[in-house]
């Protein structure tokens, strides 16, 4: 017995965008995300009328940067969903010993460096 095509498959064979979303919505692909994108929404009005939305403790502690216009059950969602352990469950490139360290240090890991190097402007 033939298998069914898999979503890809069938969303590859689509010409519109009309018949994409319409498989989307009948596969209830995007359920998940419709919180997760109001939260969001949420997120960037408050930014935009000048709201605090983030804090970002020092360095020191150890802190980790908190959403504070968002509840708990809104927080604990965008974790499950973005977090490093669930992203790399669903195939995500990014490794878990590069979550921690900084933009700089990761790129530097990544591209095979022991240090970014950073040059002086000489302007």
């Amino acid at each position: 017995m033939a298998s069914e095509p898999s979503f890809g498959v069938r969303f590859l064979a689509l010409r519109s965008t009309t018949e994409r979303l319409a498989l989307e919505e009948s596969e209830s692909r995007r359920a998940h995300f419709a919180d997760v994108d109001m939260i969001i929404d949420g997120l960037v009005l408050d930014a935009l009328r000048g709201r605090r939305v983030t804090e970002l403790p020092a360095r020191s502690t150890g802190g980790e940067l908190q959403l504070v216009s968002v509840g708990e059950d809104a927080q604990a969602l965008l974790h499950e969903t973005f977090s490093v352990e669930r992203q790399e469950q669903r195939g995500t490139l990014v490794s878990a010993a590069l979550a921690p360290l900084g933009n700089r240090a990761c790129a530097a890991r990544l591209l095979g460096a022991d240090q970014p190097q950073v040059r002086a402007d000489p302007g």
